[in-house]
């Protein structure tokens, strides 16, 4: 979906440098922080929601070809290289783990009805599949993920 961040496990790094794309950049550090110290993101998701031309070119191609979705959510990814044995077998540059949800599924009603920015992320909570919570900021209750990712999950 993105340009250069990791994104299908058996796709290779890309290679970008001295190129920094603004939204795959933003994405990176996104991953680091909760939803509430990442105000665009609810705009991001709100402006993907309504099929924004603009904002679906800063995709390496359309997640949402045929039409826009009706719902939208974003997981959070550890992403780590995967070791040479993994490679050889599977073809697979990426070992990833869900860390939880990053943003609770949303349709675009329910972002016009909020009716502020930032609202709707800020008082979710959220829990990891490993049993870390979120507090009402989204952050974990540990360490961030050391290559973290989030992956953007059209719903219907």
């Amino acid at each position: 979906m993105f340009r250069y961040k990791p994104g299908p496990v058996s796709r290779r790094p890309q290679w970008n440098i001295p190129h920094q794309p603004r939204l795959d950049w933003q994405m990176w550090f996104a991953a680091y922080r909760s939803v509430a110290e990442n105000a665009w993101f609810e705009r991001l998701i709100h402006q993907l929601l309504k099929g924004s031309s603009p904002v679906l070119a800063l995709f390496a191609s359309d997640p949402f070809p045929d039409h826009p979705p009706k719902y939208v959510r974003a997981l959070l990814y550890d992403y780590h290289f995967a070791d040479s044995a993994t490679f050889t077998r599977t073809g697979q540059w990426w070992e990833r783990r869900l860390e939880g949800l990053y943003f609770p599924p949303v349709s675009l009603p329910d972002l016009q009805r909020v009716g502020r920015k930032g609202a709707l992320g800020s008082q979710r909570v959220a829990a990891a599949p490993d049993g870390h919570s979120r507090d009402e900021s989204g952050d974990h209750s540990r360490a961030k993920p050391s290559r973290g990712a989030i992956a953007l999950q059209p719903l219907g």
